[in-house]
Parts: C-alpha cells; sequence; structure tokens
C-alpha cells in the first residue's frame, strides 16, 4: 500500500464522518486519547479476542 492508497481511506473515513457530524479534528482527538489510554498500533499489535467472566 503507498501513501496515494492511504490517502484515498483517509477520504472515504472523513466522508463518513462528515456524515455523521463529526470532523477530522474531532477524530483525531478521539484517537489520540485512545493512544494514550489504551495504546495504538505502532508496534502493529492488535487485540484478536476477549473473554468475559461472569460471576454470578
Amino acid at each position: 500500500m503507498n501513501r496515494v492508497e492511504l490517502a484515498d481511506i483517509l477520504e472515504v473515513v472523513y466522508a463518513l464522518a462528515q456524515q455523521m457530524g463529526h470532523t477530522p479534528s474531532d477524530l483525531e482527538v478521539i484517537r489520540r486519547e485512545k493512544a494514550i489510554h489504551r495504546g495504538g498500533f505502532a508496534k502493529r499489535l492488535f487485540l484478536i479476542e476477549t473473554i468475559r467472566h461472569v460471576v454470578e
């Protein structure tokens, strides 16, 4: 994937956000907050599955 293709993906994301009443800046604020609290994808690691244990 090259920069042009990545820019195309951003265009799609920004268009979806606009349809929902959000701006690119809104998304960036949320992205930064999530990166601070949950970590980002710099190491290319991501969560595949979680297991929830319910105590009754």
